[in-house]
């Protein structure tokens, strides 16, 4: 339905209907939002050894959960992109909502892994899916053109917070309500929170532009811009899928095992819980900040710095003697911690930059998918790994080795800027690095 005329006049202006949010309140709700929904799809680690007891199975078998859960969530980014595109996010989000809530409640009841794996591993991704990365993505690039990688730094650093707070809470619920009890409360938190979050204070932008390039970059094309098929014949479209793989692999390899890692090595649960919290604190900082840096210094750049931080964090973990030696693990919470996540912002705000146009929902979906798989993969192969060789040793190598690798195609994504080979495209552009 079309607007009236004087509220098509009244946007043209910039001015906005009362109850519509400026640029601030659209950044405040995105990190309330990415806090809630990440800091609650994060706490699966914390409730990982209370389903070990519980269900009797193999670590392997258990952390599937985990990997169906993030599989689920990248699967479905293409189609998230696409109704972000098409509709916005004010059916969107609130559905969003209304699942992963639903997925935890749910998970409370559950009997069998299986019960689990279509409440936590289906219904929760597929909430985060809809009020998560993607849609918050496009939403920030859309109202921040000249400092998107700043802007989705700091809505991202709300994932950062939330794992720190909602991990703790889990484990003190666990410990007062058993696992069940927990994801009941937590459920009950998600409707609580979300729900308000993503009907009655979502912004309603009036005459946001499509992602274009920053505002010292020169781009040339086709006047509507990149489409995804245009896209998926690019390499650098491929090389940013191949990042987006690589590094979950490394980040949820670890991650989805640190817990269960530090006990295994002596410390105690509470103390294990508490000091990886801090991955969580330290990842708030660490996405606004090289957010920031990447506005400033480059993406490629700034990636790249932040992936050697990464490798040297999980070495550190490696280096855990046991109690009452804290020292690795303090090192391992600041140097993982500030770059768990930092890429989010960073490939955000290239893809905006490379692909412009209205289609950036759908091209950053579809680059998503290469998350999914990777967050797939990550947890199923840490147990999987530990199952057949009695140690994380191999498994968190095989973390560092993908950081690398993830390191490289960054550096060849950030050096070419694709130009779409249609009519209208009549030279090549800038490089950015």
């Amino acid at each position: 339905m079309q607007r009236a005329p004087w509220r098509r006049a009244r946007a043209a202006r910039g001015e906005r209907r009362p109850g519509e949010g400026g640029p601030g309140l659209t950044l405040a709700v995105s990190f309330l939002t990415l806090a809630v929904a990440y800091g609650l799809s994060y706490t699966f680690p914390v409730f990982y050894v209370a389903l070990l007891s519980e269900f009797g199975y193999r670590r392997g078998p258990t952390a599937a959960v985990y990997s169906l859960h993030m599989l689920v969530g990248g699967g479905i980014s293409p189609l998230i992109g696409y109704c972000m595109d098409r509709s916005g996010p004010r059916l969107l989000l609130p559905v969003g909502a209304v699942l992963l809530a639903g997925g935890f409640l749910l998970s409370a009841a559950a009997r069998s892994l299986t019960d689990l794996a279509v409440s936590f591993g289906v219904l929760v991704a597929l909430g985060v899916g809809c009020v998560g990365s993607v849609p918050q993505s496009a939403l920030l690039a859309q109202t921040f053109p000249r400092t998107r990688g700043t802007a989705i730094g700091m809505a991202f650093a709300g994932i950062g917070l939330g794992v720190f707070l909602l991990s703790p809470l889990a484990q003190a619920l666990i410990a007062a309500l058993t696992w069940r009890g927990a994801f009941l409360a937590l459920g009950i938190l998600a409707a609580g929170l979300l729900l308000p979050l993503t009907t009655l204070l979502l912004p309603r932008p009036a005459g946001i532009p499509a992602p274009g390039p920053a505002a010292d970059m020169v781009v040339t094309g086709p006047a509507a811009g990149w489409t995804l098929r245009e896209a998926l014949r690019t390499r650098t479209l491929w090389y940013l899928l191949l990042v987006f793989f690589l590094t979950p692999i490394g980040m949820f390899a670890v991650t989805t095992h640190q817990v269960i890692y530090a006990v295994d090595r002596g410390y105690g649960h509470l103390t294990a819980v508490t000091i990886f919290g801090l991955v969580g604190a330290f990842s708030s900082v660490g996405r606004f900040a090289f957010g920031a840096l990447s506005d400033r210094f480059g993406r490629a750049a700034t990636g790249i710095l932040s992936y050697a931080l990464t490798a040297l964090g999980i070495l550190a973990l490696l280096l855990a003697p046991g109690p009452p030696v804290l020292w690795p693990l303090y090192a391992y919470a600041l140097l993982f911690g500030l770059t768990f996540g930092a890429r989010g912002p960073i490939i955000s705000a290239l893809t905006a930059e490379l692909y412009r146009g209205r289609s950036y929902g759908a091209i950053f979906g579809m680059i998503s998918v290469g998350q999914g798989l990777g967050m797939a993969l990550g947890p199923w192969l840490g147990g999987v790994i530990f199952d057949a060789m009695g140690s994380y040793q191999a498994a968190f190598g095989l973390a560092v080795a993908c950081t690398v690798a993830a390191a490289a195609f960054l550096a060849r994504a950030g050096a070419h800027l694709p130009v779409p080979a249609v009519a209208g495209a009549v030279s090549p552009v800038r490089e950015v690095t």
